[in-house]
């Protein structure tokens, strides 16, 4: 059904320039002429009535001026009906004169004595409040609808005269008025399409020629020119396209060439890189940049920058840069994924419209290592500056005189024994500490019976757990599988936990060295009954110098269980600690166990 409709159409109007020129501009004309009767119509209709409406006004004030004497001396229906029928015919409207009442004392059309009380009309009620009503509704006496224009009358305010007219004449002349449009729309399409197929076949003629010459070249044959048609413009755009054929296939590869070197080193680039348009939207952005945002790529193209970062710091940082056009930079701390964000927004010069880049680096890890940096110095200060100190007090006491009293000299000299040792200790610590951060410490692994590596390191701090008033004791199951581990690096480890229990344990509590085997590695247990470990310490305990004591007054450098961290992980295991206060604390370390037999075996430390 459809194909053969489209045939006969194809028929009547044939698919080329020059029918679709035609049939355009006959559609065109008539869409045209078409709006424009339905405005003109809308428009008319309204301009029409609205002068009728002003007429009648007129008329029903003259009308009343004209009975205005007989209504005020109290005539009656047979006096005032006469003259408003001679006034209706002279008008050809319908003339109603109403009284305050509703009572209706004259009518052109009808027997006012068998008419209802018009005091419910609208235009009736209107004119009497404010001296004028207008109303389009269906006639009660004749089934017909009417304009009503009702004034009351100004020498006789107790009347209003009323004019209307059937809205069938006002029809009747839009009716004349949309068939003269419908008329000259249809004369005006005829000649727009005579004119259009004249005017397009000529042009058809010089496009078929440019055609052929054209479809010769797409068919391969290089060699051809296009030949230059006899109309002007036609011979510009021949000359072009022999020039655009020459110069698109050197732009289009140079193009191409600058936009993959250009993404590669948008998309290679470390920081986060983002291209902002006038309107504050993104225009582009690396993958960089999507995962400081943790955003997604191709969503955030063409998305408002402020909700895509969805940071009001960053988001005031580009708006700065664009009211003032010069880069600024930041610090930012981004809430979102804890992060410090060093920004920098600046205008783009060299784009037919403004645009702003800014670079996001993500400096986390830099301001960490720099706030480690110097608590580190600020701890080593303060760990070397008290036994200093202290050995300074007593050499300046002994100088002063003191060194005559004997038993004060030997008190003092034995101090100071213990603040040196004391101080070698810290820098055996930190030496220790340096060399297995930076990767110079071997370990040399050995396969190792469990048992025998635990209980041995234990006991040798049983003497130092009995003069506490404390309970060591060991559970280490036998027939573990070995271990493979640097012996003299894992007693230290050890030795520091099991001395980090004695230290925080009061007497009477006890110590506990136990292991156990867990998917293919040994897990020790270092458990104490002591004061415990609050919850927001347990993150900062294998840090360096971090003590649970404040006032930094308890034994020990404060290095001990950063080793011991360094120690375990060079041997590819892990460390942890859990605790209770009030209740004691555990700390747990693996080792990988010795499942293929591989005896010794030398790594270093990272």
């Amino acid at each position: 059904m459809l194909d053969r409709l489209k045939t006969r159409i194809q028929r009547l109007i044939p698919w080329t320039l020059r029918g679709q020129i035609g049939l355009a501009l006959a559609l065109i004309t008539l869409l045209t002429i078409l709006t424009l009767g339905v405005y003109l119509d809308r428009s008319m209709r309204e301009t029409n009535l609205a002068e009728i409406e002003i007429r009648l006004e007129a008329e029903a004030r003259l009308i009343g001026r004209t009975l205005a004497n007989d209504l005020n001396a109290g005539a009656d229906i047979s006096v005032i009906q006469p003259q408003v029928q001679g006034l209706g015919s002279d008008t050809e409207t319908r003339i109603t004169i109403i009284a305050s009442d509703g009572t209706v004392v004259g009518d052109s059309a009808a027997d006012p004595a068998t008419m209802n009380n018009h005091l419910d009309r609208p235009e009736i009620a209107e004119a009497f409040l404010d001296g004028e009503g207008i109303a389009q509704r269906q006639s009660g006496t004749f089934d017909q609808s009417y304009l009503y224009v009702a004034v009351r009358i100004p020498d006789a305010p107790s009347y209003v005269s009323e004019v209307a007219m059937p809205m069938t004449r006002i029809d009747a002349a839009n009716a004349e008025l949309r068939r003269r449009i419908a008329l000259a729309g249809f004369l005006a399409a005829l000649a727009a399409t005579i004119a259009g197929l004249y005017f397009a076949r000529r042009i058809s003629r010089s496009l078929a020629q440019l055609e052929a010459s054209v479809l010769r070249m797409a068919s391969g044959d290089l060699s051809a020119e296009v030949e230059l048609p006899h109309i002007r413009e036609l011979q510009t755009l021949a000359e072009a396209f022999n020039q655009m054929s020459n110069q698109l296939d050197e732009s289009f590869a140079e193009n191409r060439r600058a936009r993959m070197r250009w993404a590669s080193a948008f998309a290679a680039l470390n920081n986060g890189l983002i291209l902002v348009n006038s309107r504050a939207e993104v225009t582009a952005l690396n993958p960089a940049a999507a995962e400081l945002l943790d955003t997604d790529l191709e969503w955030a193209v063409d998305q408002p920058f402020a909700l895509v970062v969805r940071d009001h710091d960053l988001t005031s940082l580009l708006r700065e840069a664009l009211r003032r056009q010069e880069t600024r930079r930041s610090v930012i701390e981004f809430t979102r994924g804890e992060r410090t964000i060093e920004a920098t927004a600046g205008p783009v010069v060299g784009f037919s419209e403004p645009y702003a880049v800014v670079t996001l680096r993500d400096v986390t890890e830099l301001r960490k290592l720099e706030l480690v940096r110097r608590e580190f110095v600020a701890n080593v200060s303060h760990e070397l500056r008290t036994p200093i100190a202290s050995i300074k007090a007593m050499v300046e006491t002994l100088e002063a005189g003191a060194i005559e009293d004997e038993e004060l000299t030997n008190d003092f000299l034995n101090r100071m024994v213990a603040e040196s040792d004391r101080l070698a200790a810290l820098v055996d610590d930190l030496l220790d500490l340096g060399r297995l951060e930076s990767g110079r410490v071997s370990i040399h692994a050995d396969s190792l019976d469990p048992a025998d590596l635990l209980i041995g390191a234990a006991e040798r701090l049983r003497p130092q757990t009995e003069r506490a008033g404390l309970t060591l004791t060991t559970h280490v199951p036998g027939g573990l599988p070995h271990v493979l581990a640097d012996r003299g690096r894992i007693e230290q480890v050890i030795l520091n936990l099991v001395h980090n229990a004695i230290k925080f344990t009061p007497s009477g509590g006890a110590i506990d060295v136990s292991a156990r085997q867990r998917e293919g590695e040994l897990v020790v247990a270092v458990a104490d009954t002591g004061a415990g470990i609050a919850p927001e310490e347990l993150g900062r305990l294998f840090e360096r110098f971090y003590k649970v004591d404040r006032s930094r007054r308890s034994e020990g450098t404060g290095l001990g269980l950063a080793i011991s961290k360094h120690i375990v992980q060079a041997h590819h295991g892990s460390i942890w600690v859990e605790s209770t206060p009030g209740e004691g604390s555990t700390f747990f370390f693996s080792l990988p166990f010795d499942s293929e037999g591989r005896g010794t075996i030398a790594t270093s430390a990272t």
